[in-house]
């Protein structure tokens, strides 16, 4: 095993400090160390461990002009702080990370932090703010061409609003994800769409039902 592996195995902290500290001409390297720290205790379940690590991380990418590197710790922070259920930071997390990916039209990376925050809303029973979070991540795709991306944003927006009882929507968004899965001839997708669809299809009925009793 690599020493550097080592390293990562036993998330020596204070090692990693130690590098940054004797070779401040090499901060990415040692960045990257802080991370692959972060990456392994969040993989162990060692969350608070793991922010620390990306924080670590994080200050260097900030100290060195780093903005990619600053956005991908700060999204990795807000992962691991909604897995806390801090959820406020976490949601501020997100949000610096999309302003840096939207700086330098990282678009593709913006998508995926609006989906993030729009789940960090659906945590909180925020279900306006998902909804409007999951629509603009759905548009980021729909115009970088990611149809895998654009059905995943699809089926967010379904289930978005079945949580809100609108299932006409709901089911017109499933629709239209089945529709993108089968074209990609993504065979779990179409199934988990028709399953929605399904359910939607049945909480439909069962409302109608309720209705003329």
């Amino acid at each position: 095993m690599a020493l550097g592996h080592i390293y990562q195995e036993q998330a020596r902290f204070d090692l990693a400090l130690t590098l940054y500290q004797q070779h401040p001409s090499h901060p990415a390297e040692i960045a990257t160390q802080f991370d692959n720290i972060g990456n392994v205790q969040l993989y162990r379940g060692q969350l608070d461990s793991a922010l620390t690590a990306y924080r670590r991380a994080l200050d260097i990418y900030a100290r060195h002009d780093h903005p990619r590197g600053r956005a991908v710790q700060a999204s990795k922070m807000g992962q691991v702080l909604s897995k806390l259920g801090r959820f406020e930071e976490a949601l501020q997390a997100h949000r610096d990370a999309l302003g840096l990916y939207r700086e330098f039209d990282l678009y593709m990376e913006g998508g995926a932090e609006l989906d993030f925050i729009g789940r960090v809303y659906v945590a909180q029973d925020r279900l306006p703010e998902a909804l409007e979070a999951f629509q603009d991540a759905l548009h980021v795709f729909t115009q970088a061409g990611s149809r895998q991306g654009e059905a995943a944003q699809l089926d967010n927006v379904g289930n978005t609003y079945f949580e809100r009882g609108e299932l006409d929507k709901a089911l017109k968004a499933f629709g239209d994800a089945l529709h993108v899965f089968r074209l990609l001839g993504h065979r779990r997708g179409e199934a988990q769409s028709l399953g929605n669809m399904g359910c939607c299809t049945g909480a439909r009925v069962r409302r109608w039902r309720y209705l003329i009793i």
